[in-house]
Protein backbone atom coordinates (compact mmCIF):
# COMPACT_ATOMS: atom_id res chain seq x y z
CA UNK A 1 0.00 0.00 0.00
CA UNK A 2 1.77 3.19 -1.12
CA UNK A 3 2.21 5.91 1.47
CA UNK A 4 1.38 8.86 -0.76
CA UNK A 5 -0.98 9.56 -3.62
CA UNK A 6 -1.82 12.31 -6.08
CA UNK A 7 -4.98 13.85 -7.47
CA UNK A 8 -5.32 15.37 -10.92
CA UNK A 9 -8.23 17.50 -12.09
CA UNK A 10 -9.06 17.05 -15.75
CA UNK A 11 -11.44 18.99 -17.99
CA UNK A 12 -12.28 17.51 -21.41
CA UNK A 13 -13.93 19.59 -24.15
CA UNK A 14 -15.73 17.90 -27.05
CA UNK A 15 -17.86 20.57 -28.72
CA UNK A 16 -20.11 23.53 -27.91
CA UNK A 17 -23.64 24.68 -28.49
CA UNK A 18 -23.69 27.44 -31.11
CA UNK A 19 -25.53 29.73 -28.73
CA UNK A 20 -23.55 28.78 -25.65
CA UNK A 21 -20.46 30.20 -24.02
CA UNK A 22 -18.28 28.70 -21.30
CA UNK A 23 -19.70 31.21 -18.85
CA UNK A 24 -23.28 30.34 -19.73
CA UNK A 25 -22.59 26.63 -19.35
CA UNK A 26 -20.88 27.12 -15.97
CA UNK A 27 -17.68 25.66 -17.37
CA UNK A 28 -14.70 25.76 -14.95
CA UNK A 29 -12.23 28.58 -15.44
CA UNK A 30 -9.83 26.43 -17.41
CA UNK A 31 -12.47 25.60 -20.05
CA UNK A 32 -11.77 28.54 -22.32
CA UNK A 33 -13.19 29.19 -25.76
CA UNK A 34 -11.18 27.88 -28.69
CA UNK A 35 -10.08 31.37 -29.64
CA UNK A 36 -8.71 32.17 -26.20
CA UNK A 37 -5.29 31.06 -25.00
CA UNK A 38 -4.44 30.46 -21.36
CA UNK A 39 -1.37 32.10 -19.96
CA UNK A 40 1.71 29.94 -20.13
CA UNK A 41 3.92 28.05 -22.53
CA UNK A 42 2.33 26.54 -25.66
CA UNK A 43 3.52 23.32 -27.25
CA UNK A 44 2.89 21.90 -30.74
CA UNK A 45 -0.81 20.96 -30.81
CA UNK A 46 -0.29 18.18 -33.34
CA UNK A 47 1.35 16.18 -30.56
CA UNK A 48 -1.09 17.32 -27.91
CA UNK A 49 -0.41 20.80 -26.60
CA UNK A 50 -0.19 21.57 -22.95
CA UNK A 51 -0.09 24.90 -21.17
CA UNK A 52 1.05 25.46 -17.61
CA UNK A 53 -1.49 27.59 -15.77
CA UNK A 54 -0.33 29.15 -12.50
CA UNK A 55 -3.68 29.79 -10.82
CA UNK A 56 -2.62 29.40 -7.19
CA UNK A 57 -2.46 32.12 -4.64
CA UNK A 58 0.95 32.75 -3.08
CA UNK A 59 -0.19 30.88 0.00
CA UNK A 60 -1.32 27.87 -2.02
CA UNK A 61 1.90 27.87 -4.01
CA UNK A 62 3.97 27.92 -0.85
CA UNK A 63 1.85 25.12 0.58
CA UNK A 64 2.32 23.03 -2.56
CA UNK A 65 6.09 23.49 -2.51
CA UNK A 66 6.16 22.70 1.20
CA UNK A 67 4.16 19.50 0.74
CA UNK A 68 6.46 18.50 -2.11
CA UNK A 69 9.39 18.59 0.31
CA UNK A 70 7.56 17.31 3.39
CA UNK A 71 5.89 14.34 1.73
CA UNK A 72 8.65 13.55 -0.80
CA UNK A 73 6.43 14.27 -3.77
CA UNK A 74 7.95 14.67 -7.22
CA UNK A 75 8.37 18.36 -8.15
CA UNK A 76 5.51 19.77 -10.18
CA UNK A 77 7.93 20.96 -12.87
CA UNK A 78 8.80 17.37 -13.80
CA UNK A 79 5.55 15.69 -12.80
CA UNK A 80 3.54 17.79 -15.25
CA UNK A 81 5.39 16.12 -18.12
CA UNK A 82 4.13 12.73 -16.97
CA UNK A 83 0.60 14.11 -16.71
CA UNK A 84 0.94 15.45 -20.26
CA UNK A 85 1.97 12.02 -21.49
CA UNK A 86 -0.92 10.35 -19.69
CA UNK A 87 -3.36 12.75 -21.33
CA UNK A 88 -1.96 11.91 -24.76
CA UNK A 89 -2.53 8.19 -24.17
CA UNK A 90 -6.03 8.65 -22.73
CA UNK A 91 -7.41 11.46 -24.88
CA UNK A 92 -5.25 11.46 -28.01
CA UNK A 93 -3.60 14.51 -29.65
CA UNK A 94 -5.65 17.31 -28.18
CA UNK A 95 -4.86 20.69 -26.65
CA UNK A 96 -4.79 20.85 -22.87
CA UNK A 97 -3.70 23.06 -20.00
CA UNK A 98 -2.16 21.99 -16.68
CA UNK A 99 -2.94 23.71 -13.40
CA UNK A 100 -1.41 23.14 -9.97
CA UNK A 101 -4.02 22.93 -7.20
CA UNK A 102 -3.47 22.69 -3.46
CA UNK A 103 -3.36 19.10 -2.24
CA UNK A 104 -2.45 17.25 0.93
CA UNK A 105 -0.24 14.56 2.40
CA UNK A 106 -1.95 11.71 0.56
CA UNK A 107 -3.53 13.51 -2.36
CA UNK A 108 -1.68 15.66 -4.86
CA UNK A 109 -3.99 17.71 -7.04
CA UNK A 110 -3.27 18.90 -10.56
CA UNK A 111 -5.88 20.46 -12.85
CA UNK A 112 -6.02 19.80 -16.58
CA UNK A 113 -8.22 21.23 -19.34
CA UNK A 114 -8.46 19.12 -22.50
CA UNK A 115 -9.92 20.55 -25.72
CA UNK A 116 -10.59 18.75 -28.98
CA UNK A 117 -10.23 20.64 -32.26
CA UNK A 118 -13.36 22.64 -33.03
CA UNK A 119 -15.84 20.24 -34.68
CA UNK A 120 -17.34 20.99 -38.07
CA UNK A 121 -20.83 20.96 -36.56
CA UNK A 122 -21.74 22.44 -33.20
CA UNK A 123 -22.89 19.98 -30.60
CA UNK A 124 -25.08 20.77 -27.60
CA UNK A 125 -22.67 19.61 -24.91
CA UNK A 126 -19.18 20.92 -25.31
CA UNK A 127 -17.47 20.11 -22.03
CA UNK A 128 -16.96 17.19 -19.71
CA UNK A 129 -14.85 17.45 -16.62
CA UNK A 130 -12.80 14.75 -14.96
CA UNK A 131 -10.77 14.23 -11.83
CA UNK A 132 -7.81 11.86 -11.94
CA UNK A 133 -6.48 10.60 -8.62
CA UNK A 134 -3.34 8.66 -7.93
CA UNK A 135 -4.89 6.46 -5.32
CA UNK A 136 -3.86 4.31 -2.45
CA UNK A 137 -5.04 0.72 -2.22
CA UNK A 138 -8.81 0.27 -1.84
CA UNK A 139 -9.73 3.79 -2.95
CA UNK A 140 -10.99 2.70 -6.36
CA UNK A 141 -13.18 -0.01 -4.86
CA UNK A 142 -14.50 2.47 -2.29
CA UNK A 143 -15.65 5.09 -4.79
CA UNK A 144 -17.08 2.41 -7.11
CA UNK A 145 -19.07 0.99 -4.20
CA UNK A 146 -20.32 4.45 -3.22
CA UNK A 147 -21.37 5.19 -6.80
CA UNK A 148 -23.30 1.93 -6.90
CA UNK A 149 -25.10 2.31 -3.58
CA UNK A 150 -25.59 6.07 -3.14
CA UNK A 151 -27.60 8.47 -5.27
CA UNK A 152 -25.86 11.69 -4.26
CA UNK A 153 -23.46 13.77 -6.35
CA UNK A 154 -20.28 11.69 -6.38
CA UNK A 155 -17.44 11.87 -8.93
CA UNK A 156 -17.95 9.14 -11.53
CA UNK A 157 -14.85 7.13 -12.43
CA UNK A 158 -13.78 7.54 -16.07
CA UNK A 159 -10.62 5.42 -16.11
CA UNK A 160 -8.22 3.82 -13.66
CA UNK A 161 -5.00 1.88 -13.30
CA UNK A 162 -4.34 0.27 -9.92
CA UNK A 163 -0.77 -0.63 -10.87
CA UNK A 164 2.33 1.56 -11.17
CA UNK A 165 2.94 0.38 -14.74
CA UNK A 166 1.95 3.63 -16.43
CA UNK A 167 3.37 7.01 -17.42
CA UNK A 168 2.80 8.44 -13.94
CA UNK A 169 4.63 5.58 -12.26
CA UNK A 170 1.84 5.17 -9.71
CA UNK A 171 -1.79 4.01 -9.48
CA UNK A 172 -4.31 6.59 -10.65
CA UNK A 173 -7.96 7.07 -11.44
CA UNK A 174 -9.66 9.70 -13.56
CA UNK A 175 -12.89 10.96 -12.05
CA UNK A 176 -15.56 13.36 -13.16
CA UNK A 177 -14.83 16.89 -11.99
CA UNK A 178 -17.96 18.11 -10.26
CA UNK A 179 -19.21 21.71 -10.42
CA UNK A 180 -19.62 24.04 -7.46
CA UNK A 181 -17.65 26.02 -4.91
CA UNK A 182 -15.73 24.54 -2.01
CA UNK A 183 -18.03 24.79 1.01
CA UNK A 184 -15.09 25.40 3.32
CA UNK A 185 -14.01 28.44 1.33
CA UNK A 186 -17.38 30.17 1.51
CA UNK A 187 -18.93 28.82 4.73
CA UNK A 188 -18.32 31.93 6.82
CA UNK A 189 -19.63 34.20 4.05
CA UNK A 190 -22.99 32.44 3.77
CA UNK A 191 -26.14 33.94 5.19
CA UNK A 192 -27.81 32.18 8.16
CA UNK A 193 -30.61 30.81 5.98
CA UNK A 194 -28.09 29.41 3.50
CA UNK A 195 -26.14 27.65 6.26
CA UNK A 196 -29.36 26.21 7.64
CA UNK A 197 -30.19 24.90 4.18
CA UNK A 198 -26.88 23.03 4.13
CA UNK A 199 -27.60 21.51 7.56
CA UNK A 200 -30.91 20.15 6.27
CA UNK A 201 -29.21 18.63 3.25
CA UNK A 202 -26.38 17.13 5.31
CA UNK A 203 -28.79 15.43 7.70
CA UNK A 204 -30.36 13.65 4.72
CA UNK A 205 -27.01 12.78 3.15
CA UNK A 206 -25.52 11.34 6.34
CA UNK A 207 -28.68 9.32 6.89
CA UNK A 208 -28.52 7.86 3.38
CA UNK A 209 -24.84 6.93 3.73
CA UNK A 210 -25.27 5.09 7.02
CA UNK A 211 -28.37 3.28 5.76
CA UNK A 212 -25.95 1.05 3.83
CA UNK A 213 -25.00 -1.67 6.33
CA UNK A 214 -22.89 -4.79 6.62
CA UNK A 215 -22.30 -7.64 9.04
CA UNK A 216 -18.56 -6.86 9.19
CA UNK A 217 -16.38 -3.81 9.80
CA UNK A 218 -13.52 -2.70 7.57
CA UNK A 219 -12.64 -1.27 4.17
CA UNK A 220 -14.14 -2.11 0.79
CA UNK A 221 -11.92 -4.84 -0.63
CA UNK A 222 -9.93 -3.71 -3.66
CA UNK A 223 -10.73 -6.79 -5.81
CA UNK A 224 -14.42 -6.48 -4.91
CA UNK A 225 -15.59 -4.19 -7.70
CA UNK A 226 -13.67 -4.32 -10.94
CA UNK A 227 -13.65 -1.08 -12.88
CA UNK A 228 -16.48 -1.03 -15.38
CA UNK A 229 -19.08 -2.95 -13.35
CA UNK A 230 -22.41 -1.15 -13.25
CA UNK A 231 -23.74 -2.68 -10.06
CA UNK A 232 -22.95 -4.94 -7.15
CA UNK A 233 -25.43 -6.52 -4.77
CA UNK A 234 -22.78 -7.80 -2.38
CA UNK A 235 -19.49 -6.41 -1.18
CA UNK A 236 -16.28 -7.93 0.10
CA UNK A 237 -14.75 -6.22 3.13
CA UNK A 238 -11.20 -6.43 4.43
CA UNK A 239 -10.23 -5.84 8.04
CA UNK A 240 -8.66 -2.53 9.01
CA UNK A 241 -4.93 -2.62 8.45
CA UNK A 242 -2.65 -3.36 11.41
CA UNK A 243 1.06 -3.10 10.68
CA UNK A 244 3.99 -0.85 9.89
CA UNK A 245 3.39 2.56 8.38
CA UNK A 246 6.98 2.59 7.12
CA UNK A 247 8.14 -1.04 7.02
CA UNK A 248 11.75 -1.61 8.12
CA UNK A 249 14.18 -3.57 5.97
CA UNK A 250 13.82 -6.53 8.32
CA UNK A 251 10.29 -6.77 9.69
CA UNK A 252 9.66 -8.64 12.92
CA UNK A 253 5.90 -8.65 12.49
CA UNK A 254 5.20 -10.92 9.54
CA UNK A 255 1.49 -11.57 9.92
CA UNK A 256 -0.81 -10.22 7.19
CA UNK A 257 -1.74 -6.57 7.70
CA UNK A 258 -5.30 -7.34 6.66
CA UNK A 259 -7.49 -10.14 5.36
CA UNK A 260 -11.10 -10.75 4.47
CA UNK A 261 -13.48 -9.72 7.25
CA UNK A 262 -16.15 -12.09 8.56
CA UNK A 263 -19.45 -11.33 10.30
CA UNK A 264 -18.95 -10.35 13.94
CA UNK A 265 -20.53 -8.34 16.71
CA UNK A 266 -19.39 -4.87 17.66
CA UNK A 267 -17.80 -6.21 20.84
CA UNK A 268 -15.93 -8.89 18.91
CA UNK A 269 -14.63 -6.27 16.49
CA UNK A 270 -13.38 -3.96 19.25
CA UNK A 271 -11.67 -6.78 21.12
CA UNK A 272 -10.07 -8.13 17.96
CA UNK A 273 -8.58 -4.75 17.07
CA UNK A 274 -7.16 -4.43 20.59
CA UNK A 275 -5.62 -7.89 20.33
CA UNK A 276 -4.17 -7.26 16.87
CA UNK A 277 -2.45 -4.02 17.87
CA UNK A 278 -1.26 -5.56 21.13
CA UNK A 279 0.28 -8.49 19.25
CA UNK A 280 1.87 -6.16 16.71
CA UNK A 281 3.52 -4.08 19.42
CA UNK A 282 4.59 -7.13 21.43
CA UNK A 283 6.21 -8.69 18.35
CA UNK A 284 7.75 -5.51 17.02
CA UNK A 285 8.90 -3.85 20.24
CA UNK A 286 8.76 -6.74 22.73
CA UNK A 287 6.42 -4.53 24.72
CA UNK A 288 2.72 -3.77 24.37
CA UNK A 289 1.19 -0.62 25.79
CA UNK A 290 -1.24 -1.25 28.67
CA UNK A 291 -3.90 0.87 26.97
CA UNK A 292 -5.02 -2.04 24.75
CA UNK A 293 -6.03 -4.04 27.82
CA UNK A 294 -7.79 -0.99 29.21
CA UNK A 295 -9.61 -0.45 25.91
CA UNK A 296 -10.76 -4.07 26.06
CA UNK A 297 -12.16 -3.49 29.52
CA UNK A 298 -13.98 -0.38 28.33
CA UNK A 299 -15.39 -2.39 25.39
CA UNK A 300 -16.68 -5.08 27.74
CA UNK A 301 -18.20 -2.40 29.97
CA UNK A 302 -19.93 -0.75 26.98
CA UNK A 303 -21.35 -4.13 26.05
CA UNK A 304 -22.44 -4.96 29.59
CA UNK A 305 -24.15 -1.60 29.99
CA UNK A 306 -26.10 -2.10 26.76
CA UNK A 307 -24.35 0.51 24.62
CA UNK A 308 -23.17 -1.95 21.94
CA UNK A 309 -25.73 -4.77 21.64
CA UNK A 310 -24.89 -7.84 19.60
CA UNK A 311 -27.75 -7.04 17.22
CA UNK A 312 -26.02 -3.92 15.85
CA UNK A 313 -24.81 -4.02 12.25
CA UNK A 314 -21.90 -2.04 10.81
CA UNK A 315 -22.71 1.07 8.81
CA UNK A 316 -21.16 2.80 5.83
CA UNK A 317 -19.43 6.03 6.90
CA UNK A 318 -17.61 8.96 5.33
CA UNK A 319 -15.74 10.26 8.35
CA UNK A 320 -14.05 13.14 6.51
CA UNK A 321 -17.21 14.70 5.15
CA UNK A 322 -16.04 18.14 6.22
CA UNK A 323 -16.56 21.49 4.43
CA UNK A 324 -13.39 21.05 2.36
CA UNK A 325 -14.86 17.88 0.83
CA UNK A 326 -18.26 19.35 0.00
CA UNK A 327 -19.05 21.33 -3.16
CA UNK A 328 -22.01 23.71 -3.17
CA UNK A 329 -23.87 26.02 -5.51
CA UNK A 330 -25.53 29.07 -3.98
CA UNK A 331 -28.96 29.41 -5.58
CA UNK A 332 -30.40 32.37 -3.69
CA UNK A 333 -30.35 34.01 -0.25
CA UNK A 334 -31.99 31.00 1.37
CA UNK A 335 -31.05 28.08 -0.89
CA UNK A 336 -27.80 26.20 -1.36
CA UNK A 337 -27.42 23.08 -3.47
CA UNK A 338 -24.81 20.44 -2.61
CA UNK A 339 -23.18 19.55 -5.94
CA UNK A 340 -20.47 17.17 -4.83
CA UNK A 341 -19.26 14.90 -2.02
CA UNK A 342 -15.53 14.35 -2.37
CA UNK A 343 -12.56 12.41 -0.99
CA UNK A 344 -13.92 8.88 -0.83
CA UNK A 345 -10.59 7.74 0.54
CA UNK A 346 -10.62 4.30 2.15
CA UNK A 347 -8.89 5.83 5.18
CA UNK A 348 -12.16 7.57 6.07
CA UNK A 349 -14.90 5.91 3.99
CA UNK A 350 -15.55 2.39 5.24
CA UNK A 351 -17.85 0.24 7.39
CA UNK A 352 -17.86 1.27 11.06
CA UNK A 353 -19.70 0.36 14.25
CA UNK A 354 -23.15 1.91 14.54
CA UNK A 355 -22.05 4.37 17.21
CA UNK A 356 -19.48 5.80 14.76
CA UNK A 357 -21.99 6.26 11.96
CA UNK A 358 -24.31 8.17 14.28
CA UNK A 359 -21.83 10.87 15.25
CA UNK A 360 -22.92 14.49 14.79
CA UNK A 361 -21.59 17.02 12.24
CA UNK A 362 -20.33 19.04 15.21
CA UNK A 363 -17.89 20.98 13.04
CA UNK A 364 -20.90 23.04 11.99
CA UNK A 365 -21.10 24.72 15.38
CA UNK A 366 -17.50 24.47 16.64
CA UNK A 367 -16.14 28.02 16.51
CA UNK A 368 -12.47 27.15 16.01
CA UNK A 369 -11.66 25.11 12.90
CA UNK A 370 -8.48 23.91 14.63
CA UNK A 371 -10.77 21.74 16.77
CA UNK A 372 -12.79 20.19 13.95
CA UNK A 373 -11.73 16.71 15.11
CA UNK A 374 -12.22 17.38 18.83
CA UNK A 375 -15.55 15.71 19.49
CA UNK A 376 -15.23 16.38 23.21
CA UNK A 377 -16.60 19.82 22.33
CA UNK A 378 -19.61 18.50 20.41
CA UNK A 379 -22.01 18.97 23.32
CA UNK A 380 -20.85 22.49 24.18
CA UNK A 381 -23.32 25.32 23.70
CA UNK A 382 -21.81 27.67 21.09
CA UNK A 383 -21.32 31.27 22.18
CA UNK A 384 -22.07 32.53 18.67
CA UNK A 385 -25.86 32.91 18.11
CA UNK A 386 -25.57 31.75 14.50
CA UNK A 387 -23.79 28.56 15.46
CA UNK A 388 -26.31 28.03 18.25
CA UNK A 389 -29.01 28.04 15.58
CA UNK A 390 -27.13 25.44 13.52
CA UNK A 391 -26.74 23.10 16.50
CA UNK A 392 -30.40 23.53 17.44
CA UNK A 393 -31.48 22.88 13.87
CA UNK A 394 -29.51 19.64 13.79
CA UNK A 395 -31.14 18.55 17.04
CA UNK A 396 -34.58 19.39 15.62
CA UNK A 397 -33.97 17.44 12.41
CA UNK A 398 -32.15 14.39 13.78
CA UNK A 399 -34.04 11.40 15.11
CA UNK A 400 -34.13 10.63 18.82
CA UNK A 401 -31.83 7.66 18.18
CA UNK A 402 -29.33 9.87 16.37
CA UNK A 403 -29.35 12.43 19.19
CA UNK A 404 -28.74 9.64 21.71
CA UNK A 405 -25.73 8.33 19.81
CA UNK A 406 -24.41 11.80 18.98
CA UNK A 407 -24.35 13.34 22.45
CA UNK A 408 -24.23 10.50 24.99
CA UNK A 409 -20.77 10.75 26.62
CA UNK A 410 -20.15 7.00 26.44
CA UNK A 411 -20.69 7.00 22.68
CA UNK A 412 -18.36 9.96 22.25
CA UNK A 413 -15.70 7.99 24.13
CA UNK A 414 -16.41 4.94 21.97
CA UNK A 415 -15.93 6.97 18.77
CA UNK A 416 -12.64 8.37 20.02
CA UNK A 417 -11.57 4.84 20.92
CA UNK A 418 -12.53 3.57 17.46
CA UNK A 419 -10.15 6.05 15.80
CA UNK A 420 -7.27 4.66 17.86
CA UNK A 421 -8.30 1.05 17.22
CA UNK A 422 -8.50 1.70 13.47
CA UNK A 423 -5.20 3.55 13.04
CA UNK A 424 -3.09 2.54 16.04
CA UNK A 425 -0.79 4.79 18.05
CA UNK A 426 1.16 6.80 15.47
CA UNK A 427 2.36 9.75 17.52
CA UNK A 428 2.68 11.19 21.00
CA UNK A 429 -0.60 13.00 20.40
CA UNK A 430 -2.32 9.67 19.74
CA UNK A 431 -0.86 8.27 22.95
CA UNK A 432 -2.01 11.31 24.92
CA UNK A 433 -5.49 11.03 23.41
CA UNK A 434 -5.68 7.34 24.31
CA UNK A 435 -4.72 8.13 27.90
CA UNK A 436 -7.37 10.86 28.00
CA UNK A 437 -10.00 8.41 26.71
CA UNK A 438 -9.23 6.05 29.59
CA UNK A 439 -9.17 8.86 32.15
CA UNK A 440 -12.47 10.28 30.89
CA UNK A 441 -14.11 6.86 31.09
CA UNK A 442 -12.89 6.32 34.63
CA UNK A 443 -14.32 9.66 35.71
CA UNK A 444 -17.75 8.61 34.46
CA UNK A 445 -17.58 4.94 35.43
CA UNK A 446 -15.04 4.42 38.16
CA UNK A 447 -14.31 0.79 37.51
CA UNK A 448 -11.47 -0.99 39.30
CA UNK A 449 -11.48 -3.51 36.45
CA UNK A 450 -9.38 -1.03 34.45
CA UNK A 451 -6.58 -1.61 36.92
CA UNK A 452 -6.90 -5.40 37.12
CA UNK A 453 -4.48 -7.62 35.21
CA UNK A 454 -6.16 -10.55 33.47
CA UNK A 455 -4.88 -13.06 30.96
CA UNK A 456 -7.91 -13.68 28.77
CA UNK A 457 -11.03 -12.05 27.39
CA UNK A 458 -13.14 -14.48 29.42
CA UNK A 459 -11.53 -13.40 32.70
CA UNK A 460 -11.83 -9.79 31.61
CA UNK A 461 -15.56 -10.19 30.90
CA UNK A 462 -16.09 -11.75 34.33
CA UNK A 463 -14.26 -8.89 36.06
CA UNK A 464 -16.19 -6.25 34.09
CA UNK A 465 -19.53 -7.92 34.83
CA UNK A 466 -18.74 -8.08 38.55
CA UNK A 467 -17.86 -4.38 38.55
CA UNK A 468 -21.08 -3.47 36.73
CA UNK A 469 -23.12 -5.53 39.20
CA UNK A 470 -21.47 -3.79 42.14
CA UNK A 471 -22.18 -0.38 40.58
CA UNK A 472 -25.86 -1.27 40.39
CA UNK A 473 -26.12 -2.36 44.05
Amino acid sequence: MPSHSTTILVTATTGMSQSSTPEAENIPLLCQSSDAKPKGESIDTSQGAHTVVESETKTQSAASKTSTLLYSQEPFETFQGKVSGLCLTKFGPKTFSIERIKGGSYNRIIGITIRSPRPKKWSWLWARTFLAQILRAYNLATIRFALTHLSHALPAVFAADITAENLLGAPYQIQQRLPGQNFGDIFETLKPAQKQCVVRLLVGILTDIRDVTSTAAGVISSPNIEYGESSASTVSIDKFRVGYRNPPRIAKFIKPETWSASPETTLEFLLEQCNRWKEFEQTNWEFAMPLWSKFKKIAHALHGLGFIPDTDRFHCCHLDLRPRNILVDVIDDATVKITGLLDWDADFAHFCPKFVAYGSPFWLWIADEDYEWDETRATEAPSDPGKQQLKQLFEDLASAEWIKYAFTPEYIIARRMFAILRDGIRSNNDSDDADDIVATWQKMHYDKALDVDVDSDEELEDVSTDAEDSDGQ
